[in-house]
């Protein structure tokens, strides 16, 4: 899992900046302007809500600012903790939507331990969102972020029934998702993911639309993060459901600008025109000035996409004058960059130039390397494109050395962001150290306490445990001796059964085999030295003894009945081998004679004779044929088996070959497909050759009237075999037959349509079980092509 560049979600409309904001600061960061009342009042003699009320009708940061400060110094002056705590969050909010993120960090953690000290749960959550989102997100040093959200996060559990379910679910909706963001930039991706799911998870449970919506949000942006741009849509889209029909203005905005996003990275300019168009259109409904001009800059960006550069100029001026008056430079910078492209575009290249200088004056508010990158990217482009090559190499120049610069810098905010959350660490292990020791004082006033109580209750408990104890060693000793007494009884009764059976076995053998040839082999009492017993033991030990005379009978009657059938099956071998040679030379000897009689008919005589001939000459050759794979079939117990690692592709080519000029009927168009590289076999290589060479014969005579014949070899590992399978789509063979098709001389077609003495199967049979492997067939029936399926071991 990997993560994309950072500058794709530092832009406009970053999901996480908007959510960063709890929702009462909405007022301050959209409010009215208004004329200031001509009399300047004293703010040492206003009372703290007056001061409040007025920042509702101040003109301007600059005025929201100097009331703030103003509440501020008089909070310290009276020693007032919870409004210090109250317009210090005003103030890290103001500071904030400035970007004086450095001035926010600077606040420290002072006003949240006031809050904390007061009791004011709401808005210590509050503070610790602004502290962790200006102070440390927004200056991308998130492990400390990490830990104030950490931290947050279990402060709001804590006090979860002070501060009410619907109340602490608002404050989680805006906590979860920045901390999803803080684990996802430092590459904690399970943690990130986990985060989500615990958001999710919280969401569903309160049935509350902002959280399912603001989840939707939280989860489409990660999957965005990942490319997954398909995932994101469908969650946004299915969130969007939540809030489609309610007011919830900032939640709107917040999908408008995450779906815009996707639909311009997927080049969907049409769709993503509709969503900058809605967020735009909503904003001046709604009157909010901010996210109506936030809106207007992404519709010149669609513009510049569209190559409408006037309008997209149009629109950017009227970017530039309310980001001017609202003091946000790094709204301001962008504006400079991207009026700077559509000027390059309109061929205006000293206008964009201009406005290239004019945002190059934001680079030290803006500390983002991706800014910098299409800064310096696009004047290098404009001094080029006027001639001006020094220059052009001169702004390259000062991109590597920002580039050095920025990366120096981030460096030093990683260093300073682990030093933070050392602090932090070592400040929650102190208080978890008071607490410990709070605890220990505890726990020995309670031990004194208890100890007389315990003793008491320990020696119930050993005495009821004995008791019980004894209780059920009692029982269990009666289960027992019941046990053993049915186990003695099942086991005398097995034992009659066993001895009756045995006796039933040794008369069937004393009746059955005396007239046999080889009834030699059947012991007689004599020999084993035991004597018939006149009745049935009834002793346990008797019976054992007797049951264990006549399985010794068994075993040496199983040990020479064995050796007499490695006896047959040696004297079948050579009777094979005898019978397959001698025949041949009287075969030869008649089919001389025929080709003889043959020529010296006359021609009257041979046309008459001719298909008795013909009869007798092919029943001759196959009775030749027939020879020859019993010698064959011999051959392949007889031979010696030398099995080694063999490359098996070439030999199937070499008998493929071999065949195509060896078949005299071979299938027009006939196809061998075979991978270029096969794994290795472990086999006897003229074994292996025998058994290839009598599979693809098959497989020919198979697809003789096939239109299009193929044969296919694959092979693969299977547990520990080697699976290789042949494959035809030949004329297949019907489900009854499947049975006896590798019996010797056994076919299962027609000997016309399909020629052959029906021993090659039975020779591949016997050749994969010396190799302790095994052969299967698999058809679907007549006309649906056969697969021979070889299993060889492994070594």
């Amino acid at each position: 899992m990997c993560a994309p560049k950072g500058n794709e979600y530092d832009r406009f409309g970053s999901l996480f900046r908007l959510l960063l904001l709890p929702a009462c600061f909405s007022l301050l960061c959209r409010g009215v302007s208004a004329q200031t009342a001509t009399d300047t009042p004293r703010w040492e003699e206003t009372s703290f809500e007056a001061l409040l009320d007025s920042l509702n009708t101040a003109d301007g940061p600059e005025d929201r600012q100097r009331i703030i400060q103003a509440g501020l110094t008089k909070a310290k002056a009276t020693a007032n903790a919870l409004w210090e705590a109250e317009f210090s969050y005003r103030l890290a909010g103001l500071y904030g939507q400035q970007g004086q993120y450095q001035a926010v960090k600077k606040m420290g953690e002072r006003p949240i331990k006031l809050a904390k000290q007061e009791g004011a749960h709401h808005l210590a959550l509050q503070l610790y969102n602004l502290y962790a989102g200006y102070g440390f997100y927004s200056l991308q040093t998130f492990e400390p972020a990490i830990g104030l959200y950490t931290e947050a996060l279990q402060y709001a559990m804590e006090h979860r029934q002070v501060l009410g379910d619907s109340l602490y679910t608002r404050m989680a909706i805006q906590i979860y998702p920045p901390l999803s963001e803080c684990y996802f930039r430092t590459g904690q991706y399970n943690r990130h993911l986990e985060t989500l799911k615990a958001f999710q998870k919280l969401a569903l449970e309160s049935e509350n639309p902002i959280a399912m919506a603001t989840a939707a949000i939280a989860v489409g942006a990660s999957a965005l993060k990942f490319n997954n741009y398909s995932r994101a849509k469908e969650v946004l889209l299915e969130g969007y459901e939540y809030i489609k029909t309610t007011n919830y203005t900032t939640l709107k905005f917040n999908f408008y600008i995450t779906l815009f996003d996707i639909y311009r990275k997927e080049e969907q300019l049409d769709s993503a025109l509709l969503y900058a168009q809605l967020h735009h259109d909503l904003a001046i409904q709604k009157d909010f000035p901010f996210d109506q001009f936030t809106s207007l800059y992404r519709l010149a960006e669609i513009d510049i996409n569209r190559q409408d550069y006037k309008l997209a100029l149009e629109k950017l001026e009227q970017c530039l004058a309310f980001f001017s008056n609202e003091k946000a430079p790094i709204h301001i910078g962008n504006i400079h960059l991207l009026k700077s492209k559509a000027l390059s575009q309109l061929g205006r290249d000293n206008e964009a130039l201009s406005e290239i200088k004019l945002a190059k004056g934001y680079t030290d508010t803006i500390a983002d390397l991706y800014f910098l990158k299409d800064l310096l990217q696009q004047e290098a482009k404009l001094y080029y494109q006027t001639g001006d090559i020094t220059m052009a190499y001169e702004a390259l120049r000062l991109y590597n050395e920002a580039t050095d610069s920025l990366r120096q810098k981030e460096l030093s905010k990683e260093i300073e962001s682990m030093q933070v959350s050392l602090q932090l660490q070592a400040q929650r292990l102190k208080t978890q150290e008071q607490q410990t020791e709070l605890l220990q004082k505890e726990n020995q006033l309670l031990l004194s306490e208890q100890k007389s109580r315990q003793l008491t209750w320990i020696l119930l408990v050993l005495f009821l445990f004995f008791i019980t104890l004894l209780i059920g060693l009692l029982l269990e000793r009666r289960k027992s001796l019941k046990a053993a007494r049915r186990l003695s009884e099942q086991t005398n009764q097995q034992l009659d059964e066993l001895l009756a059976a045995m006796r039933n076995h040794a008369s069937l053998l004393s009746r059955e085999l005396p007239g046999h040839p080889d009834a030699v082999i059947i012991p007689s009492r004599s020999e084993h030295n035991t004597p018939e017993p006149e009745e049935a033991p009834q002793n346990p030990g008797s019976k054992l003894l007797q049951l264990k005379s006549f399985v010794n009978r068994e075993q040496e009657l199983l040990t020479r009945i064995r050796n007499l059938a490695q006896e047959k099956e040696e004297t079948l071998k050579s009777f094979n081998y005898i019978v397959g040679h001698d025949l041949k030379i009287p075969l030869r000897a008649a089919l001389n004679i025929v080709s003889i009689l043959e020529e010296e008919r006359t021609v009257a005589e041979q046309e008459e004779l001719r298909p008795h001939f013909h009869y007798l000459q092919s029943s001759l050759e196959q009775l030749a044929k027939m020879l020859d794979d019993m010698i064959q079939y011999a051959q392949a117990d007889r031979l010696a088996l030398q099995p080694k690692p063999i490359q098996p592709a070439g030999i199937i080519r070499a008998v493929w070959h071999q065949l195509e000029h060896a078949v005299p009927d071979l299938p027009e168009g006939i196809r061998l497909q075979l991978p270029d590289h096969l794994p290795e076999v472990y086999a006897d290589p003229p074994l292996f050759r025998l058994v290839i060479t009598n599979l693809l014969t098959n497989a020919i005579k198979a697809t003789a009237r096939t239109p299009d014949p193929v044969i296919r070899l694959t092979a693969q590992p299977e547990g520990r075999f080697l699976k290789l399978e042949v494959s035809d789509n030949g004329m297949g063979i019907a489900l009854p037959n499947q049975q006896r098709l590798f019996s010797l001389f056994k076919s299962v077609h027609n000997r016309q349509e399909f020629p052959g003495t029906g021993a090659g199967l039975a020779i591949v049979k016997r050749i994969m079980e010396r190799h302790e492997g095994s052969v299967s067939v698999e058809s679907m029936g007549e006309g649906r092509g056969t697969t021979f399926t070889l299993r060889f071991p492994l070594p």
